[in-house]
């Protein structure tokens, strides 16, 4: 390493100045010794001008030290600057004989070539030579300028994109060591030559920032053609989820000041002359945010309503609704859904209130007990008509003389419901013996008796809903028995086929014992003749497909494979007394308008096909839900085919469910609204879509609900 000197004045009178140097390296000192030295390494000591003479007043002197080092480069032949330093150290003496006062000055003389610095260094007198070696130190920094600079560690290659530095004035002020906070977490830190900038936009990122981004986010000002042509990955598309919601997307005018009125319902003080819909609108409006409340449910009561429905009272309390009966007197029909502040305080209000009463639903009434159940229902035909409909779900204290005193005042029962009660039993059915149509006034159209029973749904039995069946069913339109899942296919082959002849809806859903042979067996003989402008498929005798479509050889195939279904069924005929019988008989049903088959996993496609067969003509609303047996020949193809009518069609978690089933689907039901696709991983965004026709269920769907008009 190069010698440190310092230069130290005389210490003793009449002595001469000796240089004080610096530790050296071992190789260095002797190198010296053999005469061996770099080149401009040699002190020039020795060559040092003379001091000038000393005056009176002041001695100055004088002291010039150069020194030059030159660098060789294994690449290049291109030399360092040299730097020259001038030290001039001034001592002056007071006239006195006081201590001296010594300044140094140290100034930096331009480089000079390397014929200069050997020839060791130059006067202070001649100004033209002073002149020229600043004009040969400008040109010589110029020409290193334009050479390339010493990438020795310099360059930075990040995921494969070169380094380079910014353009000026965009970078200028980011130096290396200075502070910048980071434009993607906002938190400081020290800028190197590894800041890399921001690819969104201004500012540069921290090393964390960086390293998140390297792959596909990190880019740089001058980063090469290759690396920006890279593109990310394509996303994928995002499917439209309006088409797949209930919602309007433009709500009409209409909608939106019905939605107004909801929402200021509070500050209203009368709805005036508005319609019964639009009355019936806004209380959906309120029950569906729960803000229907005892302030706001004098704007639905009035004296001149006849029907009156609320869809969630749970925040009305039993004072207000025992003023629906003081405010409404003449009500026919009264439906109150989740009213479970409903109690026998009430109960007694309505007995003296209501007079011409016909229609009562009640959901979830549970502090209702039995005794005021029993003095309610009493009084129908005496006081207040008869009850031509009554609903009750979800109630446990209505037992069996709550049912007895209804079948008892109410004879003429057209709607009845008992779902969810826990107090009745399968022995209870017995008393709803006397609504036969062939008794006094039995007019029986639809009975509902889902999950009846405690533990709900493990209780109706196949003898007493058969035996129910062949004393009511004459005159059944609808039946509902979700839920029951001691039921097995003898209620189909016992009961409904050879009592319900005037079916029309039929709700099997959850009803995990009946198998695909009960199905097959209902809806395997030929269906009633039809009449009126269907004269014309009698011809289609074999599976009712050739009323349809006419096609007489595919018709006979189907007709052998219904007849062997029926001859292979499982059903015994020693449970099943007169099975034989009903196989051979015909089902007197026109056709089913609504059928639910909800997680009836084993129905095979014969079964299906039979029941298009029968029914596919008038078939309105069909749920395959969880009908996994079920394969895509017969969806796309016959179900697209023999029920051309479809207006709502489940088919959630039937596997065998894919494009070209939906496709058919929309391609031959011309009536079709919704279809259910929940769980089927087959059908794709890229599903065929039709005008009007609403998929539900999609994998990728933003919301999904069930309509509030579902048939089930």
């Amino acid at each position: 390493m190069p010698p440190r000197r310092r230069n130290t004045h005389d210490t003793a009178q009449g002595g001469s100045s000796a240089p004080v140097t610096g530790p050296r390296s071992a190789l260095t000192s002797f190198l010296r010794e053999q005469g061996i030295t770099g080149n401009n390494a040699r002190l020039n000591y020795s060559n040092r001008r003379p001091a000038p003479t000393p005056s009176t007043d002041a001695t100055t002197t004088t002291t010039t030290t150069a020194s030059t080092t030159a660098a060789n480069s294994d690449d290049d032949d291109d030399t360092d600057d040299a730097s020259i330093s001038t030290s001039v150290r001034l001592t002056a003496a007071a006239p006195d004989g006081a201590a001296s006062s010594s300044s140094s000055v140290t100034a930096s003389v331009p480089p000079s070539t390397d014929a200069n610095a050997e020839a060791g260094p130059s006067t202070a007198s001649s100004s033209t030579k002073k002149r020229k070696g600043k004009d040969t130190a400008s040109a010589t920094a110029k020409k290193h300028k334009k050479k390339k600079p010493d990438v020795d560690g310099d360059d930075f290659n990040l995921a494969g994109v070169p380094h380079s530095a910014p353009k000026k004035g965009r970078y200028e002020n980011r130096l290396p060591g200075s502070i910048a906070v980071c434009a993607e977490c906002g938190k400081k830190f020290t800028v190197s030559k590894y800041t890399a900038s921001n690819p969104h936009g201004a500012g540069v990122l921290c090393a964390p920032c960086t390293t998140e981004s390297i792959e596909d986010r990190a880019s740089f000002p001058s980063a090469s053609k290759a690396a920006a042509a890279a593109k990310k990955p394509p996303k994928k598309k995002a499917q439209r989820a309006e088409l797949e919601t209930l919602y309007t997307p433009v709500p009409t005018l209409q909608q939106t000041c019905l939605a107004v009125v909801g929402q200021y319902a509070t500050d209203i003080e009368a709805l005036g002359d508005i319609g019964l819909k639009n009355l019936d609108r806004v209380a959906k409006v309120l029950c569906k945010n729960r803000a229907l409340t005892g302030d706001n449910l004098k704007l639905f009561l009035e004296v001149g309503h006849r029907e009156l429905r609320l869809y969630d009272c749970t925040l009305v309390k039993d004072q207000d609704l025992a003023q629906i009966s003081v405010f409404c007197p003449h009500l026919e029909r009264l439906a109150l859904n989740l009213c479970g502040r409903l109690d026998d305080d009430v109960i007694d209000a309505w007995r003296n209130g209501f007079k011409e009463l016909r229609h009562l639903s009640l959901y979830a009434p549970y502090l209702v007990t039995a005794n005021k159940w029993v003095e309610f229902l009493s009084q129908c035909g005496t006081d207040r008509p008869e009850l031509e409909t009554f609903e009750l779900r979800m109630s446990s204290r209505f037992d069996d003389a709550s049912l007895a005193a209804l079948i008892a005042h109410s004879p003429s029962l057209v709607t009845l419901q008992l779902a969810e009660l826990g107090r009745l039993t399968s022995a209870s059915l017995a008393a709803l013996h006397p609504l036969s149509a062939a008794a006094p006034g039995g007019h029986l159209a639809s009975l509902d008796l889902a999950r009846l029973g405690t533990p709900q749904g493990h209780v109706l039995e196949d003898d007493d809903v058969v035996a129910l069946l062949s004393h009511v069913g004459t005159g059944l339109v609808s039946l509902t028995l979700d839920g029951n899942e001691l039921l097995t296919e003898k209620v189909l082959v016992d009961g409904v086929k050879p009592y319900c002849g005037q079916l029309k809806k039929l709700s099997l859903a959850d009803c995990v014992e009946v198998h695909t042979e009960g199905v097959e067996v209902l809806f395997g003989a030929t269906p009633a003749p039809p009449t009126g402008e269907d004269k014309g498929g009698e011809a289609g005798e074999g599976a009712g497909a050739g009323a349809a479509d006419g096609e007489a050889a595919t018709d006979g195939e189907r007709e052998r494979e219904v007849e062997g279904a029926e001859s292979a069924t499982g059903v015994d005929s020693d449970k099943t007394p007169g099975a034989a019988l009903v196989e051979a008989t015909p089902w007197s049903s026109p056709g089913l308008h609504t059928l639910n088959l909800h997680r009836l996993g084993s129905l095979s496609p014969l079964a299906l096909r039979a029941l298009l067969a029968h029914s596919g003509r008038t078939l309105r609303n069909l749920s395959l839900h969880s009908c996994d047996e079920l394969d895509a020949p017969i969806l796309s193809d016959d179900l697209a085919r023999l029920a051309p009518d479809l207006e709502v069609v489940d088919l959630s978690f039937v596997r065998a469910t894919d494009n070209f089933v939906v496709q058919a689907l929309l391609g031959r039901c011309k009536k079709l609204r919704i279809v259910f696709l929940h769980g089927n991983n087959r059908v794709t965004a890229d599903v065929p879509r039709k005008a009007g026709v609403q998929l539900r269920g999609l994998e990728n769907a933003l919301h999904s609900e069930i309509p509030p008009d579902m048939p089930w």
